[in-house]
């Protein structure tokens, strides 16, 4: 009797150590899955971070001639434009054709709250902005997020030739 509850003693130790050496593969495989991925989050951040300081360089370059946008806007037909985004590029891009002929209707922004925009210009949460069909453009200068603004703006009906990067201005 001894013996069978040894052996059954056993296989429950085999058991046991199985799912031990189970559970160690699965943990073992997370924390490579999860290098990974932080891999690749590094990597993504990286690859942002060289976009934006190149566009900041591209920018600096194409300012020198500061008639440059209003030339290449106007030459687009892009006379009275929406622009998507009120950060840092937004700011810029506004400063450097606030004195152009170009005609900045509004701003329009996610993140957007109670706050203006420059120089009287409204400021719209994208869920507040209708499109009327009163612009030539809406600039889009998160660049790094240009495909889901663009899915958002082609969701509430505005035409796909309407939505324009500012890296297309600028490159």
């Amino acid at each position: 009797m001894k013996r069978i509850q040894d052996r059954t003693e056993d296989r429950n130790i085999v058991k046991t150590l199985k799912i031990i050496l189970l559970v160690v593969c699965i943990i073992r495989g997370l924390v490579k899955i999860c290098s990974s991925i932080l891999k690749a989050m590094e990597l993504k951040y990286a690859r942002r971070m060289h976009a934006y300081n190149k566009i900041l360089s591209d920018w600096i370059y194409f300012n020198y001639d500061c008639e440059k946008f209003e030339k290449v806007l106007s030459r687009k037909r892009m006379n009275k434009i929406a622009m998507y985004g009120a950060g840092l590029l937004g700011e810029l891009f506004y400063r450097t054709i606030e004195d152009s002929a170009i005609e900045v209707a509004c701003f329009i922004d996610k993140e957007a709250g109670a706050e203006e925009g420059l120089n009287g210009i409204p400021l719209y949460p994208l869920e507040d902005y209708e499109y009327k069909g009163d612009v030539d453009a809406i600039i889009v200068t998160p660049v790094f997020y240009f495909d889901d603004i663009k899915k958002e703006l082609l969701e509430k009906g505005i035409p796909e030739k309407k939505i324009v990067s500012l890296e297309k201005i600028i490159r």
